[in-house]
């Protein structure tokens, strides 16, 4: 039986849905006859091996590389799971080198809200996803780009990473399947996070029209999911 939260877009393309209460974004997942690359990791463990129960009902071959799109938590925290390399741009592993300096537990998490108040809300999140922190631990980038672009052959499929930046994380990359039609567009051009935002902050409308001009058939952003575009055939 299929995952309920997974949407097929292509043949080979698929998306697992997010889940904005859990904080649980968009997981792309792009497969071939021999592989699976998957668009991001997940929040946590749990979120990951969710994914990978969807995997296994569509019988997907085995993951073998991860996109981070950028470095934010809920897009990385469950790559623990995957015994796959990780690819990114360089600027996105540097943000996460710094995640593996910190002492992660419940117990940094409550002494970190306490010492910056406004990102409590971020560390509430966390907290309530990481279920087993003794099994959590960050995953470093092991295939990294400097370039805007870098492309990835993958059994005659194109699977084309452009480093874009934007106001919500500078490290933002999309994710672009030609042969499908297909881009992930993760949180590029969302406004900054909560905690960064000013009552000027606002959606890359300007980004995101650019992206539609490409006129491809589906667009998928990180907590909405599939995206109405003009002239889109999606469904």
């Amino acid at each position: 039986m299929l995952h309920p939260r997974l949407r097929k877009l292509t043949d080979r393309i698929w998306l697992f849905t997010p889940d904005r209460v859990r904080t649980e974004p968009s997981v792309g997942i792009i497969t071939t006859a021999t592989q699976t690359v998957l668009v991001d990791a997940g929040n946590s463990p749990n979120h990951a091996r969710a994914v990978g129960q969807a995997l296994r009902s569509i019988q997907a071959p085995p993951v073998r590389h991860i996109i981070y799109t950028h470095h934010h938590w809920d897009h990385v925290f469950g790559a623990v799971v995957w015994d796959a390399p990780v690819v990114a741009h360089e600027r996105c592993r540097q943000y996460i080198l710094e995640y593996t300096r910190k002492p992660w537990s419940a117990e940094y998490l409550a002494e970190a809200s306490r010492e910056t108040p406004t990102l409590a809300h971020r560390y509430a999140a966390i907290a309530g996803s990481i279920q087993d922190w003794n099994e959590f631990r960050i995953i470093l980038p092991s295939i990294v780009f400097e370039e805007k672009k870098f492309t990835m052959p993958l059994d005659g499929l194109t699977v084309e990473l452009e480093h874009v930046g934007g106001g919500h994380a500078d490290d933002s990359t999309v994710v672009r399947i030609p042969e499908e039609r297909a881009l992930f567009l993760a949180d590029c051009f969302y406004p900054p996070p909560l905690h960064l935002r000013t009552p000027d902050s606002t959606e890359d409308e300007h980004m995101l029209m650019g992206f539609f001009a490409e006129k491809l058939d589906y667009y998928v952003d990180g907590h909405t999911g599939l995206l109405a575009s003009p002239g889109s055939t999606g469904d």
